[in-house]
This record gives structure tokens, C-alpha cells and sequence, in this order.
């Protein structure tokens, strides 16, 4: 399968906006919810197009609130060997592309965890170096416990 085909088919999503700011939506892929996010970075940053951070989970069974919260119990950045993994990165991808147009940060920020080995963050960085928005570069800067970019 080509890295391309990653791409091709995506969730539906509904992007809501929280009291901070940030952009989030929760999916639901093969009996998983999952959420994306693109919050301002710092969080009390008062220019809204400045640094955002995007990031995305796999929520657990206490979350039953519809906000996005990168703290609450039972949400997981662990790969979690469920399968529908082109799914979840088509996904992905598409709410960058919503998310992006809707607040044109100046700099997007994630990070590939490198706790379970190095496989997430090489295919991040294929990722990024296949697709990156229009009007954005990327950067990489690894490092022993993770990669930035």
C-alpha cells in the first residue's frame, strides 16, 4: 500500500471550538473514540495566530463530557493495536486541513513518542515530508525520547 492511500478515507468530522479557543472534534472509528486537537501554544496566548500544538487520543470509558481535555483519566497517546490505523491518519489529516483554515495559525507544533520505539516517529516524518499544508514548511528535531516537529 502506498503512503498516499493513507490519505484517502476519512471520518466525518465536526469541528467545535472551546472557551480557550482551540479547535477540537471527536470521531468515532471501528467502536473507538477518538479526538483531534489544535490548541494555542502557550494556552494563554492572546495573538490567535501565533504557535498552536496539535495532538489526538484515544478517549477512555470515564470521559463523558464533549470538551477536549489532554488531561482527563482514561485517554491514550499509546498505540493501541486496534487496527483502522489508515483511518485514524486519513482522519487526522482532514482536521489539520479544517482546523488550519478555520483559525491560519502562523506555527503548528506535534510530537512522536518514542516510549514504544521509533516506528511512530518515522512515520510522522514520512508523513510530514509527503504532506505538509500549503503556505507551511515543516521542521524536525529529534531527540532520544521523542521527535518535535
Amino acid at each position: 500500500m502506498l503512503l498516499t492511500e493513507l490519505f484517502n478515507k476519512a471520518a466525518d468530522i465536526v469541528l467545535k471550538t472551546q472557551n480557550s479557543g482551540s479547535i477540537y472534534a471527536k470521531v468515532d472509528i471501528g467502536g473507538r473514540e477518538l479526538g483531534f486537537k489544535l490548541g494555542k501554544w502557550p494556552k494563554d496566548s492572546s495573538d490567535p495566530k501565533s504557535n498552536w500544538t496539535f495532538t489526538f487520543v484515544e478517549y477512555g470509558d470515564e470521559d463523558e463530557d464533549d470538551e477536549f481535555d489532554l488531561y482527563d483519566e482514561g485517554e491514550t497517546y499509546n498505540v493501541t493495536g486496534s487496527g483502522n490505523e489508515f483511518e485514524v491518519f486519513a482522519t487526522a489529516k482532514k482536521f489539520l486541513e479544517l482546523a488550519i483554515k478555520k483559525v491560519k495559525p502562523d506555527v503548528i507544533h506535534f510530537e512522536a513518542d518514542k516510549t514504544f520505539g521509533e516506528n511512530r516517529a518515522k512515520l510522522y516524518t514520512r508523513m510530514i515530508k509527503r504532506w505538509s499544508p500549503p503556505g507551511y514548511h515543516h521542521e524536525i528535531h529529534p531527540t532520544e525520547e521523542s521527535d518535535y516537529y
